[in-house]
């Protein structure tokens, strides 16, 4: 069961872990003017283990030569509020195998799309939640460790004054435009994990 993982925190984010694809079942983080508009510099960063993952993470060998992107689950473009917060968006525990087509397309416009929520000055804050969805995968990459490929990965987003909450789900292939039709339930989204995320939530909120 997802809901007995241990919860891992970090510095801007938590996540949990599952050893058996080695993968996080979620990370949650906030988006906020500082994640956005800092100076935490992404060419300073490289990808690591996360010494906080007892049973270890994937590593840089699993994903050489085996067309995955590193694909981050809380965004670079997120994470400026620091070079320690930056730093630490490049851990393996923040990663899962994406397809270029997906991770370098419609996936980034998505994260973009969120991010600008708070760029463009429509909330202060934003709470997401992200992940691959780990149910039904049956590939995997990886000389070092076993990673599990996803063939979704959904991304859950509550506005900080908790007037909208809304979900993205997403196959891990190339995305057609508009991007809209991957909008979903957020109750939809904790239905396919085993997970409340948002606990609480009215779905009323949810458009």
């Amino acid at each position: 069961p997802q809901t007995d993982s241990k919860i891992i925190q970090r510095s801007d984010y938590k996540f949990t872990y599952c050893e058996e694809f080695e993968l996080p079942y979620f990370v949650k983080y906030t988006v906020n003017k500082k994640a956005v508009f800092g100076l935490g510099d992404r060419e300073n960063s490289r990808w690591k283990s996360d010494p906080l993952v007892d049973t270890k993470t994937g590593a840089n060998s699993d994903y050489v030569r085996s067309g995955y992107d590193r694909g981050h689950l809380k965004p670079a473009a997120v994470s400026k509020t620091t070079q320690d917060h930056m730093n630490q968006s490049h851990l393996f525990s923040n990663c899962s195998p994406q397809l270029p087509a997906f991770n370098r397309g419609g996936w980034r416009s998505i994260e973009g799309t969120v991010r600008h929520i708070v760029g463009d000055g429509i909330q202060d804050s934003v709470i997401v939640y992200t992940g691959p969805i780990l149910t039904g995968i049956t590939d995997y990459i990886g000389s070092t460790n076993k990673i599990g490929i996803p063939k979704y990965h959904y991304k859950t987003v509550l506005y900080g004054d908790s007037s909208k909450a809304y979900a993205y789900l997403c196959p891990n292939e190339k995305l057609i435009n508009p991007y809209s039709k991957y909008i979903v339930s957020i109750d939809s989204i904790e239905s396919l994990i085993g997970i409340d995320l948002y606990e609480g939530l009215s779905e009323l909120l949810e458009k």
